[in-house]
């Protein structure tokens, strides 16, 4: 069964802002006791801090391949363990045990949201958006109800930034730079329907406010040009939403980016642009694409986020 470690990350919400600060508490909580019994754990946080979460959960659409011969992509994990009614209440109790104050999860079903996610976490808000296409599965954001209050809600396809009907500039310009120089990357933006949420919370108690974006990117390297113009539309249009605000605010972006250490994506989101300009491609992406925020990762490099029998290393993230 896929297992992502769950990414929890703690800062101290400050005059400045977020001021980054790992938490010792990370990692599965839950085992062999009942689920009740999780339920009723759960970590403490301090006063002065901000636990964010984010976790891809495994859609059950992505257990095994949906065309003959039928192949389980997960062999090495017991079947029944891989069903969803033993599953889901444990992701929940995996969520309230971590106890964080913001969750951003990935690969989300319709029936998972509904039937387990929102009645076994009563403490929280959250709202979900869907992938189109067959799988229907994309991402939920909750937020606990008695930190926070939702000021803005946005749920988007990240193509669309780039579409002629943009009310974003800077994408609209680049977006036809890309079309006349490298169409066929263009092509390929708009057919992967990569799904972001941003929203705009207002801490109850400070009054300060916190732009949270959650999405999971495509899985492909051969696709990595496509994977940093999507985040780039992501980190644009948070951007905006900030200035629009005309007031400080705190920025956590997270989710499942599918990018590891050495890719366009990661050195974008934490340099503030890609580092090689060894083809013309990757000249114009250096001079074009560059990430109008400033951010640093929550808690430095982990060792890995996704840990399964063919496939270790980190590709999910938390930036501030």
């Amino acid at each position: 069964m896929k297992f992502l470690l769950i990414n929890i990350f703690v800062s101290k919400c400050t005059s400045k802002g977020l001021d980054p600060a790992y938490s010792s508490e990370i990692g599965p909580v839950v085992n062999d006791e009942s689920i009740y019994t999780l339920l009723k754990k759960s970590i403490p946080v301090a006063d002065s801090s901000l636990r964010v979460m984010t976790y891809n959960i495994l859609a059950d659409a992505f257990l095994e391949s949906k065309t003959k011969p039928y192949t389980n992509f997960f062999p090495y994990c017991p079947k029944q363990f891989q069903e969803r009614s033993y599953r889901e209440p444990r992701i929940a109790s995996e969520i309230h045990a971590h106890n964080p104050h913001i969750v951003c999860l990935q690969e989300v079903e319709g029936k998972t949201f509904a039937n387990c996610l929102v009645p076994m976490l009563p403490d929280y808000s959250g709202h979900i958006t869907v992938i189109k296409g067959k799988s229907k599965a994309g991402c939920a954001l909750f937020y606990k109800t008695d930190e926070f209050e939702m000021m803005k809600y946005l749920s988007f396809p990240l193509p669309d930034l780039y579409n002629d009907d943009s009310l974003l500039p800077n994408l609209l310009q680049l977006g036809h730079k890309m079309k006349e120089q490298f169409p066929e990357i263009m092509k390929d933006i708009k057919i992967r329907p990569i799904m972001t949420q941003i929203c705009v919370l207002q801490h109850k108690n400070s009054g300060k406010l916190v732009i949270v974006g959650n999405t999971h990117l495509f899985w492909n390297p051969e696709y990595h040009i496509v994977s940093l113009l999507h985040i780039h539309g992501m980190c644009t249009k948070i951007a905006s939403i900030k200035e629009s605000l005309g007031k400080s605010c705190s920025i956590v972006i997270s989710g499942d980016m599918n990018s590891q250490t050495t890719s366009y994506v990661h050195s974008y989101l934490t340099n503030g642009s890609i580092s090689k300009a060894e083809t013309p491609l990757e000249h114009f992406l250096s001079q074009n694409v560059i990430n109008p925020l400033k951010l640093t990762l929550a808690r430095g490099e982990p060792n890995f986020t996704n840990y399964t029998a063919k496939f270790k290393d980190v590709i999910d993230y938390i930036l501030l």
